[in-house]
């Protein structure tokens, strides 16, 4: 099952999840280490390029993901939660998506 199904989240839109996860820890991770590296540091010159490298990775995968969400169905609401749960998860994944663009774009820049 790679496409959503009423109940659950297909594996396209899981692996695309966890894999924009690692990205995003990753690319913290990497620009915190370049931030104390000198001039005469292997890593000085090959640290940017990858981090600009998995950061472009990561724009195809969000747009991926953008693209998936609003074509792919999304699995049915747990009845137990109320409206207003439901509510504040969607607007916590539309922050999320937010934040990750904005913090994408910044990095760009």
């Amino acid at each position: 099952m790679w496409r959503n199904s009423p109940q659950n989240w297909g594996w396209l839109s899981r692996s695309m999840h966890w894999v924009s996860a690692v990205l995003v820890i990753g690319l913290y991770a990497l620009g915190w280490y370049m931030v104390d590296l000198d001039y005469y540091d292997p890593w000085y010159r090959s640290g940017p390029f990858w981090h600009k490298s998995f950061g472009l990775l990561l724009v195809l995968l969000i747009m991926a993901r953008v693209i998936n969400r609003l074509c792919d169905k999304r699995p049915l609401p747990v009845e137990t939660h109320s409206k207003l749960e439901h509510r504040g998860a969607e607007f916590a994944h539309l922050a999320l998506y937010t934040l990750l663009i904005v913090a994408v774009c910044s990095g760009y820049l």
